[in-house]
């Protein structure tokens, strides 16, 4: 479990770098040059996360020394069913324009596709800089460590700290989206909306880490939910279709993980967190899957 000095550091680091990566000298100096230099490849806002990424993700493992990827739910059979799930959503993703233009028009057409240099461009700032980036920090770390903090130093149950790590870690996530909102102009009440979509979202994705005990599930849920791969033209929004499908993986796949098949068993992520972690909590790995399980 990380220190509550190293907590509110990553709280306070969030801030500091969201002020210094939108401001104008890092624009001027760093990121459109770099977006210059890359063909556009590389927008600010791809930079800003990656950057974001190295100097939290990286920070924390060399200050900590024992925090280590697997710790925040990076593991190997969480990319399988990470890469199973990407392959289910994208599909099914297909799937449902192209039974609503059979039904309405009798002919499924190819949407436009845009530019390469667009898509990619895209990509890179969907993937690497918002989905990454923030399942790791506000998933992967502020939530376990909010949930281990709570269970230690307040006299809130198993469940009661779980639910609660959940609702900080993720209104700090919607909060954070505060930028985002100002650089789109949002009046007061659109913004208030656009943080309480984002607080939602987070949670959503929250439920979906603790569910299936690895981050990478929620990485492709996140980098799907931004940018829906969708070759097909649909009078729904793909972003409510993937919602949709998001939700029904929440439900599914915590009941093929405990399939008999072992290579697709993963564990409850609050039980495959460092042992250190989980005495310092004065629990077993068992008693923290429980709590997990019996809570969602």
């Amino acid at each position: 479990m990380a220190p509550l000095p190293v907590v509110l550091s990553v709280l306070v680091s969030q801030v500091l770098l969201k002020l210094l990566l939108f401001g104008q000298p890092f624009l001027h100096r760093l990121a459109m040059p770099l977006e210059g230099w890359s063909g556009g490849l590389i927008s600010p806002s791809a930079t800003a996360g990656m950057l974001t990424l190295l100097v939290i993700v990286g920070g924390l493992i060399l200050i900590s020394g024992s925090l280590r990827l697997h710790t925040l739910g990076w593991d190997r059979d969480g990319f399988r069913i990470g890469m199973l799930l990407f392959i289910v959503l994208v599909t099914a993703g297909q799937v449902v324009p192209a039974t609503s233009l059979i039904v309405t028009t009798g002919t499924v057409e190819l949407s436009t596709v845009a530019p390469t240099g667009q898509f990619v461009a895209a990509s890179i700032e969907n993937w690497i800089g918002a989905a990454l980036g923030e399942e790791l920090i506000y998933r992967g770390f502020l939530l376990v460590q909010i949930y281990f903090l709570l269970l230690t130093r307040s006299r809130l149950s198993r469940e009661s700290s779980l639910v609660a790590a959940i609702a900080v870690s993720q209104v700090w996530f919607g909060l954070n989206h505060a930028g985002s909102a100002l650089r789109m102009g949002l009046a007061p009440v659109a913004a208030t909306g656009y943080l309480l979509h984002a607080t939602l979202v987070g949670i959503l994705l929250a439920v979906l880490f603790i569910r299936s005990g690895s981050i990478i599930v929620p990485i492709v849920a996140h980098g799907l939910l931004n940018l829906p791969i969708s070759f097909l033209p649909s009078a729904v929004d793909p972003q409510i279709v993937m919602l949709v499908l998001i939700c029904a993986a929440m439900l599914v796949l915590p009941y093929c993980y405990s399939a008999q098949s072992r290579r697709f068993r993963v564990p409850t992520v609050l039980a495959v967190l460092s042992r250190e972690a989980a005495r310092s909590a004065c629990l077993t790995s068992s008693d923290i899957s429980e709590s997990s399980r019996s809570s969602f």
